[in-house]
This record gives C-alpha cells, structure tokens and sequence, in this order.
C-alpha cells in the first residue's frame, strides 16, 4: 500500500472516529442555589458573589450578575423596574423582549446606553417554576452577554433525572388557621414555607402554594380569584380560562383558573383558586403545571388535607335535650324499684 493511501486511511479511520465518539458534555457556571448554570465562555471565570448575587462573573473588566427577585414578581415587570433607575440617570433604555435560551428557558432583556465610553449595560429577568432572577452585565458587548444569557439552563435538571436517595426535605405538614386545617407532605415532593405565610408544595412538573391570608385576613374567594386574575392580565400578559370546580372528597370545593403567560416555562400553565370550606374562611391557592397528571396530583394532594371545622361536633342544647328525653325513662325505672321494695316487706 502505498504512503497516499495509507495516509488517507488513516484520516478517514480518525474522522470515522472522532463522529463516533461522544461530544464531551459542556463545562459550566452553576448558581450557588444549585437552580440555574450558564455554559462557560473563553476568558469568563466566576467571582465572589456581589450584593446577594447567586452567580457572578467576570472577563476582564466586563461583569455579569444575577440575583434572586421576589417570587411573584413577572419578568417583564422586573425588568421595566430596573429601567426606571437607569432612565432618571438620564440613560435611556430600550423596550424589553422576549428570548428562549437554549435549555429552553424564556427570558426579557433590555439594553440601556453606555455610560461614558464603556459598553451599553444589558438588563434582563428570568423565570424558573416558583423562582424569579434578574440579572445585568457591566462593561460586556451586548452580543457576548447574549451568548452567555442563551446558555441559560436548569443547573439541577441531572439531579431531577436521577432517582431520588433520600426523602424530601421540608416539613411534614403545612398548618393554616392555626392549625384547624392541616396538609401533608406529598408524595414524592416537598414542602416549602415562604416568608409571607404561603406554604408552597413542589412536585415533579407541578407546584401549588397555599395561604390562609394571615392574621388579618383576605378576600372572598370570588373576589380573590378576580384580583389576582388582573394582576396576571396586567403584569404578565396572561390570557385566562374558565374556572374549574373540584369538589374533593374531605367535603372541600377547590376552585382552579388556569391562565396561559408568555414568561411561563414551556408547556407550564399558570393557575390561581381557592377552596371553599362552607361558612369557613377559604384558602387561597396560586401555582402552576406541565401535565394533566401533574394537576391531578396538586388537587388530590388538596383532598388529602383535614379540616377541625368540618367534623360533626353535638351542639350543648342537643346534649341537654338528649338528657332530658331520657327523664320519663328514670322515673319509671325509679317506681318500679320503689313498688319491687315494697312488695317484699308485705311479705
């Protein structure tokens, strides 16, 4: 065989088996919550955290941030809030838009002009289920703090596919009114209180927080589900459906009104309600899901809660009047007694 084709034998033998080998699987920068990575860059490396940033890294003098928001705030509501302070600098600032990273998370960004000489800074927010993150880059071209923004994925999406070595953490039960009503840990999910009182259950493709309204109170159940069903038109863009009663088995009627929003994950849909206790306060429900089998679990983990106030308790007059019915009954077994007594001493 002569060198040519040896030598093209070979190439073609490396070429055959660099496509038949695995690509090595990309490096990347995780948040120190452990919920979202970024693919790494040439020239990047993380940083300390700044400000309570979850994730913070640099090239050079260019800098980008993020940083964990409320978790009931819109994206688009959250990036317009950092435009504000960027335009009484005197700095204007475009109008948000809509992007899909390539783990197929959809984020807002915004670009505000440079200061001085430096780069135009970029603003933006992202959602994950529950979570809320906004994030901004300092002194970074625009199209290389897109590139890195467009790697956006799930940093434990590994973890979710691994099945499950140890039971969930959380609490066991989440208590409202005191603890008259009581709901347990779901299977296979946990339990997350919030700071606002909300308990929050976090399943596999569903999440479902609940409140009791707290100390002072809330609205009626109607009126609740036509506030926070503004707000959602309003702040999110978010187009409603029909309200669906679900009457569970422990005597409750949870009351679910599914909304689809452009920020949700794909295939997520938004969803507010209530539960309706009788002539009880109602519980205020707010969350979403990726399947008809994930709503099914978030109402049947509705159903499994308990509720003091539903059990049959006698009232006191009831007691009282059963006492008193049974008063003849005595006097007659008294004179029988009295006539049994008197007949043995005649004898």
């Amino acid at each position: 065989m002569s060198s040519g084709v040896r030598l093209a034998c070979e190439l073609a033998t490396a070429l055959l088996a660099a496509l038949l080998l695995p690509a090595p699987a990309a490096a990347l920068f995780g948040s120190t919550d452990g919920v979202l990575s970024l693919e790494e860059r040439p020239g990047w490396q993380t940083a300390p955290p700044q400000r309570g940033a979850v994730l913070t890294l640099r090239n050079g003098d260019g800098l980008l941030s993020l940083e964990a928001a409320p978790d009931d705030a819109a994206p688009f509501a959250l990036v317009v809030a950092q435009g504000v302070r960027l335009r009484r600098a005197g700095r204007p600032v475009s109008e948000p838009e809509s992007r899909v990273s390539a783990g197929g998370l959809p984020y807002m960004v915004s670009a505000a002009s440079a200061a001085g000489r430096g780069e135009p800074e970029l603003l933006g927010a992202v959602a994950v289920d529950r979570a809320r993150y906004v994030f901004s880059s300092v002194d970074v071209p625009l199209d290389e703090a897109l590139a890195l923004l467009d790697s956006l994925e799930r940093h434990q999406a590994a973890a979710d596919a691994a099945p499950p070595t140890a039971p969930p953490a959380g609490p066991a039960e989440a208590k409202f009114f005191g603890g008259l009503v009581r709901l347990p840990r779901p299977d296979g999910a946990r339990l997350a209180p919030q700071a606002d009182g909300w308990v929050v259950a976090v399943g596999k493709r569903w999440s479902l927080g609940v409140s009791d309204g707290g100390e002072a109170g809330g609205p009626g159940g109607a009126e609740f589900l036509r506030l926070r069903g503004e707000a959602l038109v309003r702040t999110r863009g978010c187009r409603p459906a029909d309200a669906v009663d679900h009457p569970l088995a422990n005597g409750w009627t949870a009351t679910l009104k599914p909304f689809t929003c452009p920020d949700a994950l794909p295939g997520m849909v938004v969803v507010i309600g209530t539960v309706d206790r009788g002539r009880r306060p109602p519980l205020y429900l707010a969350g979403d899901y990726g399947s008809v089998a994930a709503q099914d679990q978030s109402v049947s983990w509705l159903a499994s809660g308990t509720d003091e106030a539903l059990k049959p308790q006698a009232a006191p007059w009831k007691t009282a009047a059963a006492g008193r019915t049974l008063w003849p009954w005595y006097g007659l077994l008294a004179g029988t007694a009295g006539l049994f007594v008197l007949a043995l001493r005649r004898r």
